[in-house]
């Protein structure tokens, strides 16, 4: 494969999900915004809260697992290796899910039951058990670059999430918003698994392979330190915005990441980039990658001032049109959040590089060190700025993780290069 075909293959597929991202985006902002109005400020922080505590905690639980799954997947050589490969995947990352439910609901227990007593504690549990078996499916497409179909039941599960959340019902508010999020996960586990089996992209066959599970958790667990590391600085800042300043901040907060995560149709890239990635590896054309590599950091270099400056010119514009007036405090957070997402996309894709190369130790000591600087300049800056300490802690973190793990890859391909 010549660069031209390489680069025509990342557009087309940045182009899909670009797309399905921008409408994602917009989905999950009408989401934030219903629940906006229908919760206190409190509760709604208090559901957001709990929802980046269990990222965190089934992130973790992960081990690397999606990652090592995309790579196995995307070379796999044949129709029988990719469905052997997704079938060990599934297995593998339900079981941990489940374990990682009774592990949570074991910690509720001893605590007297005031945790259980928390109306959306349980459907939450078993909707990030959901979003586990739903991960492999995601890595099943990525990997077979059926980035259509990925888009697809991304948008299903938010459009049936918003649909429910107009349909009236009883009990605790909490309970319920949490079981319009759990039901349609489940639809979309369902259906993805019927098409993957009837599309002829994957199927489960539940026969265990122990040398595959092997190999899994061996290139997993490698990843898992990185994994883990990106997950706790993604979620850092809302957990311990309700534990240092509590649900009403972490609720403000909240209202600036959905804006942000519209930005966030960047995070399309380090997806449709790992199966290219990996066919540049096998081939070993080095100098190509270290091409990508290098235009990537310097497109995202150049962008992040113009990201912070229109964000920061129309932030309150935005926060008081889609949301309402009494959350445009946010809106200084939202600019710094915005710009700091452009290093973490930046960081990610070097990551699924660095995973592509086998440098995985010095991937993990990069990115165990940005998780350190995030929870200590968390920790510092939320206890005199608030929100906006939040924001500037996360930028800084992603900030420090992208540079550092760009010279390193640059001096690892450089050298590669020079052995082609």
């Amino acid at each position: 494969m010549n660069g031209g075909a390489y680069f025509r293959t990342f557009v087309r597929g940045s182009s899909v999900s670009l797309v399905g991202t921008v409408l994602l985006g917009a989905t999950n902002y009408l989401i934030r915004r219903k629940l906006s109005f229908d919760l206190s400020i409190a509760d709604y922080g208090t559901f957001y809260s709990m929802c980046a505590l269990f990222a965190m905690i089934f992130g973790i639980s992960d081990v690397g697992l999606t990652q090592s799954g995309t790579l196995m997947i995307a070379a796999a050589q044949n129709r029988r290796s990719c469905d052997t490969v997704f079938s060990q995947l599934f297995m593998l990352k339900g079981g941990l899910g489940l374990l990682c439910a009774c592990g949570v609901g074991a910690f509720a227990v001893c605590f007297g039951g005031t945790a259980l007593r928390n109306p959306c504690l349980l459907p939450l549990a078993a909707l990030f058990v959901c979003q586990a078996l739903n991960g492999t499916l995601q890595a099943l497409w990525n990997g077979r670059k059926k980035y259509a179909s990925q888009q697809f039941f991304h948008l299903l599960v938010a459009g049936l999430t918003f649909a429910m959340l107009w349909v009236p019902g009883g009990g605790p508010v909490l309970r319920r918003v949490a079981l319009c999020f759990l039901f349609p996960s489940i639809i979309a586990l369902t259906a993805g698994l019927i098409y993957s089996r009837m599309a002829g992209i994957g199927a489960v066959r539940l026969r265990i392979s122990r040398k595959l599970c092997g190999a899994l958790f061996v290139t997993g667990g490698v990843m898992a330190a990185s994994s883990a590391a990106l997950t706790l600085m993604y979620y850092m800042d809302t957990v311990m915005l309700d534990a240092l300043r509590g649900p009403s901040s972490a609720g403000l907060y909240n209202v600036a990441i959905p804006i942000m995560q519209i930005a966030q149709t960047l995070m399309v890239f380090p997806a449709v980039f790992i199966p290219i990635a990996v066919e540049m590896t096998r081939r070993k054309e080095y100098s190509r990658l270290l091409s990508f590599v290098v235009g990537a950091i310097a497109a995202a270099t150049v962008a992040v001032l113009p990201v912070w400056w229109v964000f920061h010119r129309s932030g309150s514009f935005l926060i008081r049109l889609l949301f309402d007036a009494k959350y445009a405090a946010a809106a200084p957070a939202l600019a710094i959040l915005c710009a700091g997402m452009v290093f973490f996309t930046l960081g990610n894709l070097l990551l699924q590089v660095m995973f592509c190369l086998r440098k995985v130790v010095a991937a993990a000591v990069v990115a165990g060190f940005a998780a350190l600087l995030n929870m200590g300049l968390n920790y510092l800056l939320i206890r005199r700025f608030d929100i906006c300490g939040a924001a500037a802690a996360t930028f800084a973190s992603y900030t420090a993780f992208a540079m550092i793990i760009g010279i390193v890859l640059i001096r690892i391909l450089k050298r590669e290069a020079r052995d082609e």
